[in-house]
């Protein structure tokens, strides 16, 4: 389940780091104004979501068994220096002017033409807000994919619980008919041995008796053979 959590995490991040970098990297630099703020609190808030994402990828690394442990560990620190090189990149493309796309695009007394202007920062939220549907389409149907992927895992799993709890049963009902017949067997024993155990009484009574008996002639005869002549 770790490792599913992991993956999952990491597919997040790489799309998390992917925006974020063209963001910087195309985006900003070619941006003013306010859609250039926009882009830049944008990218900023996609740094701190991939850092919560990086210390969750690195909480399921610790916890991985340990052949699993160093690779994954390995994994959370590359995806750490690429957060930290995406901060750095921001750093700097906030400090430069966002002009680069509007060179030619200047009137007679060398300002930029408002028209020009509203119109490429039109174009430039239209195209950000394309492509941020477009990245959270694609990371919404990778989710319904894992989604779909774990709960075909899931279904096999218990119908493998389902069978092995079949092959208990059977096993269950089969040593509960030999318990009854040793139980059978056991009751039969016990009504041989207390038969057994009346006979042995009966033969001990029986000897008793015959040994008392013998005593009473044996006394009997020793009386009239050596008393009764007196």
């Amino acid at each position: 389940m770790s490792s599913e959590r992991f993956e999952t995490f990491e597919e997040d991040l790489r799309v998390n780091l992917e925006s974020t970098r063209i963001k910087i990297e195309e985006h900003i630099p070619n941006s003013i104004g306010e859609a250039r703020k926009k882009l830049i609190r944008d990218a900023q808030r996609q740094i701190e979501e991939g850092s919560v994402l990086t210390e969750s990828l690195e909480a399921e690394a610790r916890s991985a068994p340990g052949g699993y442990r160093l690779p994954m560990m390995s994994k959370v620190r590359n995806y750490q220096k690429e957060l930290e090189k995406c901060q750095k990149d921001l750093k700097k493309a906030m400090s430069q002017k966002g002009n680069s796309q509007y060179s030619g695009s200047l009137d007679t007394a060398g300002f930029f033409s408002p028209e020009v202007v509203v119109q490429e920062n039109s174009d430039n939220v239209n195209r950000e807000q394309l492509m941020e549907g477009s990245r959270i389409l694609h990371q919404t149907s990778e989710h319904i994919d894992r989604t779909h992927r774990i709960a075909l895992e899931t279904d096999k799993i218990g119908e493998g619980i389902i069978e092995d709890l079949d092959g208990q049963k059977e096993q269950l009902i089969r040593t509960r008919d030999r318990l009854e017949d040793m139980d059978a067997s056991i009751s039969s024993s016990r009504k041989v041995i207390r038969s057994i155990g009346k006979r042995v009484i009966t033969n001990k009574l029986l000897l008793i008796f015959i040994i008392l008996l013998e005593v009473v002639i044996l006394g009997v005869v020793v009386y009239l053979k050596f008393f009764r002549k007196k």
